[in-house]
């Protein structure tokens, strides 16, 4: 079992999801936590939300 600290992100039901804020207040934690967890290795999949498909967030995660 993994020992962290790692808390779940919680959205409000009224939040607009678009690819600013994945992008902003949840990617860049979520990568941050699973990098902390496996190291390097593990596989990152998305599925075909507009927040997840924009540009701003997949040209994120290619720098990532």
């Amino acid at each position: 079992m993994f020992k962290s600290n790692i808390q779940l992100p919680f959205v409000d039901e009224k939040t607009k999801m678009n690819a600013s804020y994945y992008v902003t207040k949840l990617l860049s934690n979520l990568i941050k936590d699973c990098r902390h967890l496996l190291s390097d290795n593990f596989i990152f999949q998305q599925d075909g939300a507009p927040a997840h498909t924009e540009a701003l967030a997949q040209h994120w995660i290619k720098k990532k």
